[in-house]
C-alpha cells in the first residue's frame, strides 16, 4: 500500500486514527510509504508499535515517532541524508529542506511537524539546522530526544488546544539559539491549561503538576549541556523555561514575557545560570531558583513588571535545600511584591536558602502593590547570606497600609546573615513611612556600613534605616544617614551580647565592646570624657558575699542600714576608677572582690564608709591577691560657705 500525502492530513490524532487503519490491512504490520520525502528507500516506511505507537522507519530503525497521546518525538538518528543535503552536512542546513512551510495560520500542521522532527533527527551530531526568520511554523508538541544544535530565527507557535509544552528536552547536548530574532510563541489563549498539565516555552523533566504546583516526574532524565539563547520566548499558559534535573545549562540573552508562571531552574540543577535575560509582564516571578539549585546563578538580568523579581525558593520543608546561589548584578524594579526574595514557605520555616549572595544588584519602585511588610529583599528560612552593595530605592511608594515598607527584611529564623554596603533611599510612602532594614530578632546577623537617605529630609517618607531587632551574636556598626531622613537612623533593639560600634542617629558613637589604647595617648581637644549611667545602688548584707554587687564606675548608694555593704563587678578592669557616694544616712562597708585587699586591710576585709563620704578606688593585679589589691582616697562631701 502506498501512503496519501501526508499535506492531505491536518491534526494529529487524524493522522494516528488514518495510520491505524492503513497498518490493520498492511501485510506483518509493516506499510510501504515511498511517498514520504525523507523515507525514500525500500526498506522504509511505518510501523505500528505494542504501545499503541506508530514509527516511521528507515532502514529497519526508528526515526520518527508518533506516540500513542498523539505527540511526536525524534528517536536516535538512523535516517540517510538523500544527495543534495550531503554537501550542507557539517555545516548549515535549513528546515525548508525538509519540507517546513511558512504556514502563519496552521493550516499544515501536521505535515510541518513531521518535517520538523525528521530534520532534527536527520542533522543531530551533524549540522546546525536553521528555521529563517521568514518562516513561521505552527507546530503540535515537539521532544527533542536527540542532541540538536537548533537556530531559531523565525518563529515557532504552538497549535490550538494541544495543552501542552511547545519543546520538550530528553537529550543532553542541544543549543536553541534565536538569533536575537527567534520566537517561541505558546498561544496562551488557544491552550486551556488545568490540574495536572504543564505547559511551559521549553522543559525539561516537568510535565505533571498537582494543583498549581509542578511535580518531578518518578523517574527523571538527567540533562546536560543546555545552551538557550538570544530567543524570545511569550504567550507561555505556565512557564516560559521550566527547567529540572540539569547541569550545565546557560539561558542568555533571552526575552521572556507576556507569561502566566515564573521561568525557573527547579527540583534539581547544578552549575546552571540565567544571565542577561529581559522579563517582563509576567503574571508570578520574574525568575526562580525553585527548590534544589546547587552551584547556579542570574546575572545581569533586567526583570520589571512581574508579581516578584528574582526568588530562590521552597514551598516547605520537604522540598531540596537550594545552595551557593548568586544573584548579582541585575536590574529589578516596579514589580508588584518584592525585588528579590530568599524563601522557604511554611508557618515554621526551616533553613533551606543557603550560602547565597545577593551583590551589586540595583532595585526600585518594588512592591508597587502597596503590600504592609513587603519591599526589595526579604530573607524568610535562609543561613549564611551575603547582602552586599546593593542600590535600593523607592520601596513601597503606593504603600497605603499602617505597616511600612522594607528595603530589606530578615525573619527571626534566619541566622548568619551579613547585611553590608547597601545604599538605600526614599523607602515607604506618606502615609506608611518605610524601613530601611528591619530585623525581626535573627541570630548572628552583621549590619555594617550601610547608608540610608530621603530625597525630602526630614519631610521624607523613611521614619527609620533600621528597625526591629537583633538576636543573640550581632555585629552592628559604621551604619549612616546621609543627611536628615524622618526619623532616627537607629531604631533597633540591641541584646546585651551585640557587638556594637556605632554612631547613634547623628550623634555620638556608641560602642558595645570597649577601647584598648595599647600605646599613646587619647585626648579629648574639646567636649568631655563622662560616664552616661549612675547607678543607684542599695546596699545590702552583712557580709562580702551577701554585699550588693554593681558594674558601673559612678555609684550612688542611696538606701542601706548600718554595716550594709556594697562589692564592685569582677569585670571591672584593672586601673578603672571607681567613685562610690554614700547617701544612705548611715555607714556602709566596701568589699573588694573576693580574694582581693583594700590598702592593708587584710583580705576580704571592707573598708567603711560613713553617710556623705565618696571613696574613689582602683584596682591593681596582684600575685598575692586575685581579687586585685585596691587603692582608695576618701573624700568628704562639699559644703557650703
Amino acid at each position: 500500500m502506498t501512503l496519501p500525502a501526508l499535506e492531505k492530513i491536518v491534526s494529529l490524532p487524524s493522522l494516528k486514527s488514518f495510520l491505524n487503519v492503513l497498518l490493520q490491512n498492511a501485510p506483518d504490520g509493516v506499510l510501504s510509504a515511498p511517498g514520504v520525502a525523507f523515507a525514500n528507500d525500500q526498506s522504509s516506511g511505518l510501523c505500528r508499535n505494542e504501545d499503541g505507537s506508530i514509527s516511521i522507519v528507515s532502514q529497519g530503525k526508528s526515526s520518527l515517532q508518533i506516540n500513542a497521546d498523539g505527540s511526536l518525538s525524534a528517536l536516535v538518528p538512523s535516517l540517510g541524508l538523500n544527495v543534495t543535503l550531503a554537501g550542507k552536512m557539517k555545516q548549515l542546513v535549513m528546515v525548508t529542506d525538509f519540507g517546513v512551510v511558512h504556514d502563519p495560520n496552521g493550516e499544515n500542521v501536521t505535515a510541518n511537524s513531521i518535517a520538523y522532527l525528521s530534520a532534527i533527527t536527520m542533522t543531530s551530531g551533524q549540522a546546525r539546522l536553521h528555521h529563517p526568520q521568514n518562516i513561521t511554523a505552527v507546530l503540535n508538541p515537539m521532544i527533542f530526544k536527540v542532541p540538536i544544535h537548533l537556530e531559531l530565527a523565525g518563529t515557532i507557535m504552538l497549535a490550538r488546544d494541544t495543552n501542552a509544552s511547545i519543546i520538550e528536552l530528553q537529550s543532553s547536548n542541544i543549543v536553541i539559539d534565536g538569533l536575537g530574532t527567534g520566537i517561541l510563541d505558546g498561544n496562551r489563549t488557544g491552550q486551556v491549561g488545568g490540574v495536572g498539565t504543564a505547559l511551559a516555552g521549553i522543559t525539561a523533566n516537568c510535565t505533571t503538576t498537582s494543583a498549581a504546583m509542578p511535580l518531578p516526574p518518578a523517574d527523571p532524565i538527567a540533562i546536560s549541556s543546555i545552551r538557550i539563547r538570544n530567543l524570545k520566548i511569550k504567550s507561555v499558559f505556565n512557564w516560559p523555561i521550566s527547567l529540572g534535573f540539569i547541569s550545565d545549562c546557560r539561558v542568555e540573552g533571552c526575552t521572556f514575557y507576556d507569561s502566566m508562571s515564573s521561568p525557573q531552574f527547579i527540583f534539581s540543577a547544578d552549575n546552571c545560570w540565567f544571565n542577561h535575560n529581559h522579563v517582563y509582564d509576567i503574571t508570578d516571578g520574574g525568575f526562580v531558583f525553585y527548590q534544589g539549585n546547587r552551584h547556579c546563578g542570574a546575572t545581569g538580568n533586567i526583570i520589571h513588571d512581574c508579581h516578584d523579581g528574582i526568588g530562590v525558593y521552597c514551598d516547605n520543608d520537604q522540598m531540596s535545600a537550594d545552595m551557593f546561589v548568586t544573584i548579582q548584578g541585575n536590574i529589578v524594579y516596579n514589580n508588584r511584591d518584592s525585588g528579590i526574595g530568599l524563601t522557604t514557605g511554611g508557618s515554621n520555616p526551616v533553613l533551606l536558602q543557603q550560602r547565597v549572595i545577593v551583590a551589586g544588584n540595583i532595585l526600585a519602585n518594588n512592591n508597587t502593590g502597596g503590600r504592609s511588610g513587603g519591599g526589595s529583599i526579604g530573607i524568610v528560612g535562609a543561613q549564611g547570606v551575603l547582602i552586599d552593595g546593593n542600590m535600593i530605592f523607592g520601596d513601597g511608594s503606593n504603600g497605603t497600609g499602617t505597616d511600612p515598607s522594607y528595603s530589606i527584611f530578615v525573619d527571626g529564623v534566619s541566622s548568619f546573615v551579613t547585611i553590608q554596603n547597601n545604599i538605600i533611599g526614599d523607602c515607604g510612602s506618606a502615609s506608611a513611612l518605610g524601613v530601611g532594614i528591619w530585623l525581626a530578632s535573627p541570630n548572628n546577623c552583621s549590619v555594617i556600613n550601610n547608608g540610608f537617605y530621603c530625597t525630602q529630609g526630614a519631610s521624607g517618607v523613611m521614619k527609620a534605616g533600621i528597625g526591629g531587632g537583633f538576636g543573640a551574636a550581632g555585629i552592628y556598626r559604621d551604619n549612616y544617614t546621609m543627611g536628615a531622613i524622618n526619623g532616627y537612623l537607629d531604631q533597633v533593639n540591641k541584646p546585651a551580647d551585640l557587638l556594637m560600634q556605632q554612631r547613634q542617629s547623628n550623634g555620638s558613637l556608641a560602642i558595645s565592646n570597649g577601647i584598648e589604647v595599647t600605646s599613646g595617648d587619647l585626648i579629648v581637644d574639646q567636649g568631655r570624657i563622662a560616664f552616661s549611667n549612675f547607678y543607684a545602688a542599695t546596699a545590702q548584707g552583712a557580709n562580702q558575699s551577701g554585699a550588693q554587687a554593681f558594674n558601673q564606675q559612678m555609684v550612688i548608694v542611696t538606701v542601706g542600714a548600718s554595716g550594709a555593704g556594697v562589692i564592685p563587678d569582677i569585670d571591672i578592669p584593672n586601673g578603672a576608677p571607681v567613685l562610690i557616694f554614700n547617701r544612705t544616712g548611715n555607714s556602709i562597708k566596701i568589699y573588694p572582690n573576693t580574694n582581693g585587699q583594700i590598702e592593708g586591710l587584710g583580705e576580704d576585709n571592707p573598708l567603711s564608709l560613713a553617710n556623705t563620704q565618696c571613696l574613689m578606688m582602683f584596682k591593681q593585679p596582684s600575685t598575692t591577691y586575685t581579687g586585685g589589691q585596691w587603692w582608695t582616697t576618701l573624700m568628704p562631701a562639699g559644703t557650703g560657705s
